[in-house]
């Protein structure tokens, strides 16, 4: 037993996502190691068998899981903080083939670019995006965690980030900021002991947010053939994930780390999976789906997990692509008889 998680069918889930969401094992190997420090935390990692599928960097486990995880060893050690401490055991050699294919990039904006794409290889939890309003860029994360998953997974990936940075950049760290979605914790003290930047509480995203003039910055390891050659590797890899997955979600994945685009049409996304709009149509209806009836279910799933935080509503009606704020009202009006303003309310009241 690996943190009261059975690991008899590990083999079944690697490099499998058709049925549900999986994250890498690379992932767990930070927290195994972190918890080999701790004196509460070391019981748990005796308790684990020795297995090829543990150390098998192929290896996906079910995300559900990976929550599971999280929480006996939260329990096991006492420590909320745990996002933050087991980040600084993730080596890079664990989030090869990005760290690779990131650092040798030409700029920053082409090694967060390398991120967004291929950010799957580690984790279905997340997506990321890129919006550059103003003088600011602002590298935003968007999860399907909810509640304390969720904080540790931004506090584990944001420090992943500032730590690739420090690797493979030269940016002054203390000019770029943080901005967290979730109220500042009792440990809060330990964000301004691991990082050199701002650290801003009940923000509107999570996110990093830099100067747009940053995004030029040169990667330090630049180097064009390995670059192309990493990049090959990762899709490579990239299009096993996929091999598994049903249209239906190769499609909801697309429309929705699209959405905020406006361009999300059924030409654009047969387009992008390499098939005619007739041929793209005829498979999501083999599979009792349409492509308008995806769009609908992706914004309105989107729009329930983005209600929950303290993202401005007008913010959350353009991300999801919607013409105006009036547009979104009626949208939502359809889908549970309410406005967005009183879904939120009401959920606050109930303290979900």
């Amino acid at each position: 037993m690996l943190f009261g998680t059975s690991w008899r069918n590990l083999d079944g889930v690697r490099n499998s996502s058709a049925a549900k969401p999986t994250q890498s094992i690379r992932v767990v190997w930070a927290f195994l190691r972190y918890l080999a420090t701790h004196p509460r935390g070391v019981a748990l990692v005796n308790a684990t068998p020795p297995s090829a599928a543990l150390v098998d960097p192929e290896t996906r486990i079910p995300l559900a899981d990976a929550a599971r995880m999280l929480e006996a060893a939260i329990a096991a050690t006492g420590d909320q903080a745990i996002g933050l401490h087991a980040a600084a055991f993730f080596e890079p050699k664990d989030r090869d083939p990005l760290e690779e294919a990131a650092r040798n990039c030409t700029t920053l904006r082409a090694a967060l670019e390398c991120t967004i794409r291929y950010i799957r290889l580690l984790s279905d939890e997340a997506t990321f995006s890129l919006h550059e309003e103003g003088e600011s860029a602002i590298f935003r994360r968007h999860s399907t965690a909810t509640g304390l998953a969720l904080r540790v997974a931004t506090d584990f990936a944001m420090t992943d980030m500032v730590q690739f940075l420090r690797r493979n950049t030269s940016i002054d760290e203390s000019e770029i900021a943080i901005e967290l979605l979730h109220a500042a914790p009792d440990y809060s003290d330990e964000y301004r002991r691991l990082f050199r930047c701002r650290v801003t509480f009940s923000a509107r995203h999570n996110a990093m947010v830099f100067r747009r003039s940053q995004l030029e910055t040169p990667m330090n390891s630049y180097c064009s053939v390995l670059a192309r050659a990493f990049l090959e590797r990762a899709d490579g890899l990239l299009s096993r994930l996929a091999e598994g997955e049903s249209v239906t979600e190769r499609v909801r994945k697309l429309v929705a780390q699209h959405l905020s685009s406006g361009q999300v049409s059924m030409h654009w996304a047969s387009r992008s999976l390499g098939v005619s709009p007739p041929t793209l149509r005829r498979y999501l209806e083999e599979e009792n789906g349409t492509f308008s009836g995806i769009v609908e279910e992706v914004r309105r799933d989107i729009a329930e997990r983005e209600l929950r935080g303290r993202r401005n509503v007008g913010e959350i009606a353009f991300a999801l692509g919607f013409s105006s704020l009036g547009a979104f009202d009626r949208a939502f009006r359809r889908w549970h008889g309410m406005l967005p303003t009183e879904y939120r309310t009401r959920h606050t009241a109930e303290g979900g």
